[in-house]
């Protein structure tokens, strides 16, 4: 079992550090998490063992999601291997892009196929696609 009290503390905090540049803010939210996360076992609202559990799967979970995601926006073409749960979490995020694919062989899924990849935003591949429709339709 894990204090969900906890997890609630360190997202909070996470999502600070992860999204605000001030350090005079991020100091101030971790003067705010320590002490709530310690007063939870100090006023025996939880074990200490349900805190420390609880500290280690967030701590686990926020590194593993800020890494795929940055490994994503890093490297667009490697959306093509993402699983399932990746693509939901990247949606999220609003990391999409569209891989415009010419040679592609869609009964392999490696990208060893491609003969070229070029990785657009998705605004920018929806435009022109609406433009080719456009010059088909006349």
């Amino acid at each position: 079992m894990f204090s969900s009290h906890t997890v609630h503390y360190l997202v909070i905090a996470f999502l600070w550090m992860h999204y605000n540049s001030n350090i005079f803010i991020n100091a101030a939210v971790w003067c705010y998490t320590i002490p709530g996360v310690t007063l939870l076992i100090a006023a025996r609202v939880h074990y200490t063992s349900q805190v420390m559990v609880a500290i280690m799967l967030t701590g686990t979970a926020w590194m593993w999601y800020c890494n795929m995601v940055s490994r994503f926006e890093a490297n667009p073409s490697t959306l093509a291997k993402a699983n399932i749960l990746e693509r939901f979490f990247l949606w999220i995020e609003g990391v999409e892009y569209v891989a415009e694919v010419k040679g592609y062989d869609h009964s392999d899924q490696s990208l060893s196929t491609l003969d070229e990849v070029t990785e657009k935003p998705l605004l920018e591949a929806m435009e022109e696609n609406n433009e080719e429709l456009g010059e088909d339709q006349q």
